[in-house]
């Protein structure tokens, strides 16, 4: 389910980088493009981390077995949704 996202992203930031019209504003625009894909790449490692950051903010006592989870099996979006329950729930 993570999987989704993260490609739609990438697919996206690739697709853009690549249109002509994007490269002329690239350059004519103050802010550089690699400042772009470095925010979509920003945004796609929160998203995929999100079950964690959720786990910390509420302390779970268990929030790096959720990291070890989400970091490594994460992206086949079952464990990814699982670990966000788990970490969504009360201790």
């Amino acid at each position: 389910m993570a999987v989704i996202p993260f490609l739609t992203i990438v697919a996206s930031v690739i697709y853009s980088y690549k249109t002509e019209a994007l490269t002329q504003l690239a350059r004519t625009s103050s802010v550089p493009l690699s400042f772009g894909i470095f925010l979509a790449g920003l945004t796609s490692a929160c998203l995929y981390l999100l079950p964690t950051i959720v786990a910390w903010l509420r302390k779970k006592r268990r929030a790096w077995t959720i990291f070890a989870l989400d970091l490594l099996l994460g992206w086949t979006g079952v464990v990814w949704l699982a670990t966000l329950i788990w970490a969504s729930v009360k201790d």
